[in-house]
């Protein structure tokens, strides 16, 4: 996953409890994969440097401000 944030722009960004990461790229294309580590998608997404997609930003650079239900 971490090639195809650094290689595109992303227009979604979302994961679930069980870790399942959907990325959706600005050209359409979707991709899903299961992270290791909940929220390390952000990370990954606040790494590439490129701006996270709307949904993203709140979990991007809010680090210890995220909250888990």
């Amino acid at each position: 996953m971490s090639t195809i944030i650094k290689a595109n722009k992303l227009k979604a960004v979302s994961q679930t409890h069980d870790r399942t990461v959907t990325l959706t790229t600005e050209d359409g294309k979707s991709y899903k994969a299961t992270s290791p580590q909940i929220d390390m998608i952000f990370k990954a997404v606040e790494k590439s440097g490129h701006a996270p997609p709307p949904m993203a930003r709140k979990y991007c650079s809010a680090g210890e401000n995220m909250l888990h239900s």
